[in-house]
């Protein structure tokens, strides 16, 4: 009787500790995706386009704002953002994307792991100039650990449809070029 007791104690110490190690493993991987996506934030204010290819997946799919059709593969993905891809060696440096002193913002930023190497990370990330908000997206990218690190393999992306309604409620100033149109 007091051996069963003692390996049921050893046992629920054992499965207390596996737990414990698997929710601190999963802490690390969510900051981990976490600070891949911030780097593709980044990436797009540095007009890195290297960066750009090199943080998702050659088999990559999804849809971006206004796909009509899933996007199949790094190369698509790139054109789908208005990257030449790939570069000409002797190409000019990009225009940036974005005014500079860009800086972006991840909010509401939740990971469900789906087993040890597939997680969906759900999140907001904006863009931001001085404290006004250039463009807000609702994302929902879906990772793979593949080579020991996390990579994005998937992603649905558009512009956050409250975001874009509130910018239209808006009156908006109309330059003399515009007005003289």
């Amino acid at each position: 009787m007091k051996l069963k007791s003692c390996s049921a104690l050893i046992l629920c110490f054992l499965c207390f500790f596996v737990a414990k190690a698997s929710t601190e493993d999963r802490a690390a991987d969510a900051a981990a995706i976490r600070a891949h996506i911030e780097s593709i934030f980044q990436a797009f204010i540095d007009v890195a386009q290297d960066k750009i290819f090199a943080t998702h997946s050659e088999d990559w799919r999804g849809f971006l704002e206004g796909s009509r059709t899933p996007i199949k593969g790094i190369d698509d993905y790139m054109h789908a953002n208005g990257i030449e891809w790939p570069r000409p060696a002797n190409a000019p440096k990009s225009t940036p994307y974005l005014p500079p002193g860009t800086t972006y913002k991840v909010f509401d930023f939740d990971v469900q792991f789906y087993s040890p190497e597939l997680a969906v990370a759900s999140f907001f990330g904006e863009f931001q100039k001085d404290t006004i908000t250039l463009r807000r997206f609702r994302i929902m990218d879906v990772y793979a650990k593949r080579k020991g690190g996390w990579i994005q393999v998937a992603s649905h992306t558009v512009v956050d449809p409250e975001w874009r309604a509130e910018q239209m409620s808006h009156p908006m100033n109309l330059t003399p070029p515009i007005r003289q149109r």
